[in-house]
């Protein structure tokens, strides 16, 4: 069976019902081209094996990260159902159990110079109010110090432990 033959009027079909975006449509335009592709180059059978092997690839091969191949599972499935729902093809997903873990991104930090501007805010707020809001400036530079202070001396036991 083709599968790429109602990818337009499943295209169309979620632009009506779920409002999406244009740049959400490109995505998805884009993921079933890609899926197509894989589908056709390693001229595969459908199966859950091509699923798996393409989900396999894109985090092996291309090293994709996983907010994308995500985000192509997403894609995918919703083209299943959808072809499911109008009886094109029976949801190969109902089997399909592949777990995918997602990279755990460290969290930002703030600049010297942002640490900086924060506290000049702060001592300016001092002289600048009343005394309620000057007790809670100098709240907010207690809190604020006092968390500089143990990030230093973490970062100190971490430096004599290496």
């Amino acid at each position: 069976m083709n599968i790429e033959k109602y990818k337009d009027e499943f295209l169309s079909t979620i632009i009506t019902y779920k409002n999406l975006s244009k740049k959400s449509v490109v995505a998805y335009n884009s993921d079933l081209l890609d899926y197509f592709s894989y589908y056709k180059k390693h001229n595969k059978f459908f199966s859950n094996n091509v699923i798996k092997d393409y989900f396999i690839s894109l985090q092996f091969e291309r090293k994709l990260k996983d907010s994308t191949i995500s985000r192509k599972l997403v894609t995918i499935k919703m083209y299943y159902n959808y072809l499911n729902e109008h009886r094109k093809i029976k949801n190969p997903f109902d089997k399909f159990n592949m777990k995918f873990k997602k990279e755990k991104a460290l969290p930002k930090t703030i600049t010297i110079n942002e640490v900086k501007k924060i506290l000049n805010t702060l001592y300016e707020s001092i002289d600048q109010s009343t005394q309620f809001t000057s007790f809670q400036s100098f709240r907010d530079l207690a809190l604020i110090d006092l968390l500089i202070t143990v990030v230093l001396i973490e970062f100190a036991i971490c430096l004599k432990s290496s």
